[in-house]
């Protein structure tokens, strides 16, 4: 829950994220860690079929994919 990008695109562009956590400890209270990990599964996807299942999956529907791609830096270990 320390990712710019998903925290914050959508305030920024004015949309809901099905994939934004933070607040939702609240709402989602026993749901709450069944989601976060199910974001974990999300993030694994490498092509729009497992995006789909995922959806189909969790029961969250979706309009737009945000694809945001960063350099990973080795890591120092």
């Amino acid at each position: 829950m320390s990712d710019p990008i998903q925290e914050w695109f959508p305030a920024l562009a004015q949309r809901r994220s099905q994939t934004t956590m933070q607040g939702l400890e609240w709402t989602l209270k026993n749901d709450f860690f069944p989601r976060l990990g199910s974001l974990g599964t999300l993030q694994a996807c490498t092509n729009m079929e497992c995006v789909n299942q995922w959806s189909v999956n969790t029961g969250l529907g979706y309009d737009y994919v945000l694809i945001s791609k960063v350099e990973m830096l080795p890591s120092p270990y």
